[in-house]
């Protein structure tokens, strides 16, 4: 089985690439101009949010064990 390590290793990774990824279509609408789709913004919105979501979770689970 994997490590509880590799987990949070694998959890943290994707949360940058969230992050990422939700910030390169807000990047493209709201600074290159480019047009996308309303439902790709709720997207976007719900990727960083999620991305912030998994990395904060872990840090203040472990502030109150």
């Amino acid at each position: 089985m994997t490590s509880p390590t590799f987990k949070k290793q694998y959890s943290f990774l994707l949360s940058l690439v969230f992050i990422a990824v939700g910030c390169y279509k807000f990047y493209e609408h709201f600074y290159v101009g480019k047009d996308i789709a309303t439902y790709q913004l709720a997207l976007s919105g719900f990727l960083i949010g999620l991305g912030i979501y998994q990395i904060v979770m872990p840090l203040l689970k472990n502030k109150t064990e």
